[in-house]
């Protein structure tokens, strides 16, 4: 063998041997160092992962109880959208009642006032007969005193008193004015009779006493 390839056999040789400094057995330390960090972090982006799932499966799970709760309030706004709706009919409904009732009150109030003016048209007053007049019956007293007053020949066959009776105050004492008689005729031409024949006198005296005579009252007899 000659020199130059004494020289190439050793340059083979030294090109397989390891660097200075390094080590077979560091490089399969460091490694396994990686791996197991490697390793390390895998098992972490497992733990982060299965973390995030679980959240994602928690959110879930609250968006569908959020979703039947929406679903129940809108249930809950269709029926009362729908009250409200059967409300307005009936206030309608009622509304229109309420006019239709207004409209009976007021007709009933103008036959009211009808039947009340034709209940007290056959009425007089009589003021000044005193409280010890008449001992029996009122009725038959103020025919006896009409007749006695006017004259029989004023009014018809027969002069009739249906009711009568004094107002319903207390009786006043003997200086004040005696109450009012309230009567009611029969006949209502007899009535104007006794208004006319009253005020043709300038007073009518019974027994003494001085009476006024009224049309009417505001109650009936």
């Amino acid at each position: 063998m000659d020199k130059h390839q004494s020289c190439l056999s050793f340059e083979a040789k030294s090109a397989h041997k390891p660097a200075r400094g390094t080590s077979p057995g560091s490089e399969q330390e460091d490694l396994v160092q990686e791996h197991i960090s490697l390793e390390a972090m895998l098992l972490a982006m497992q733990h982060s992962l299965q973390s995030f799932n679980s959240k994602i499966d928690t959110l879930n799970v609250r968006m569908d109880q959020m979703a039947k709760k929406l679903d129940q309030h809108g249930t809950r706004i269709a029926e009362a959208e729908q009250r409200i709706s059967t409300t307005e009919d009936i206030l309608q409904s009622m509304r229109e009642t309420c006019l239709n009732m207004e409209k009976v009150i007021v007709f009933i109030q103008v036959k009211n006032e009808d039947l009340k003016a034709r209940s007290i048209r056959n009425n007089i007053c009589l003021l000044g007969v005193p409280e010890t007049t008449n001992t029996g019956e009122t009725e038959t007293f103020v025919e006896q005193l009409l007749r006695a007053a006017f004259g029989v020949e004023h009014f018809s066959n027969m002069l009739v008193v249906q009711r009568c009776h004094r107002t319903l105050e207390g009786r006043p004492p003997p200086i004040h004015l005696p109450r009012l008689i309230v009567t009611r005729l029969l006949n209502c031409r007899d009535r104007d009779m006794v208004l006319r024949l009253s005020r043709n006198h300038t007073t009518v005296q019974y027994q003494g006493n001085e009476i006024a005579f009224y049309p009417g009252f505001t109650q009936a007899v």
